[in-house]
């Protein structure tokens, strides 16, 4: 199956037309914290009409999420405290 697939996308205009250009850029690594909290990501979303402010550790799986109303900086930042 995985020849019919190639040999089918290698006649495909549209295939073709995008070809190289959607590749994959490699992964950037970065060091490993040598304590917790030393590296920490957040991240705004919304879901079902609500507002999230999601926390994670780099060197950890520890996830904290919040659910906000009206974002604004000083609630954000008391949050993260």
């Amino acid at each position: 199956m995985t020849s019919e697939i190639k040999d089918y996308v290698s006649r495909c205009e549209t295939s073709q037309s995008f070809g190289r250009k959607q590749c994959k850029q490699t992964l950037i690594n970065h060091d490993v914290p040598d304590r917790p909290w030393a590296k920490v990501a957040t991240d705004d979303f919304t879901f079902n009409n609500k507002e999230y402010l999601v926390t994670w550790t780099i060197s950890a799986i520890s996830l904290k999420s919040i659910t906000w109303n009206k974002p604004r900086p000083k609630f954000t930042s008391e949050s993260l405290r």
